[in-house]
């Protein structure tokens, strides 16, 4: 489903959105990653961790990503892979976490 946006100089732009409402499809699977580390860490902890990697993501897009209801970079992708200490493969799996 493609939303019509207005830009600052009053053109239309589209916005690519899923029919069900969502911007990504690896959300809850962050979710579900991130709890799972031990110790536990909070969505601020991986804000921290991902900045760390010249990323700039705070709590706020961390909790809208996992909703769902932020788009995902390529680039935002890789550093929460690398933050969260798992493979880019792994958001898309639906394997338990520790699994190989």
């Amino acid at each position: 489903m493609l939303n019509k946006l207005k830009d600052k100089n009053g053109e239309t732009r589209h916005r690519n959105k899923a029919r069900d409402g969502k911007r990504n499809i690896i959300g809850a699977r962050v979710r579900e990653l991130r709890r799972n580390i031990r110790p536990k860490v909070t969505q601020e902890d991986l804000a921290g961790r991902v900045a760390k990697l010249s990323v700039n993501l705070d709590r706020t897009a961390i909790y809208r990503i996992e909703l769902g209801t932020r788009a995902v970079t390529d680039l935002e992708l890789a550093a929460l892979a690398k933050a969260l200490r798992v493979e880019v493969a792994d958001f898309f799996s639906k394997r338990k976490t520790g699994e190989r």
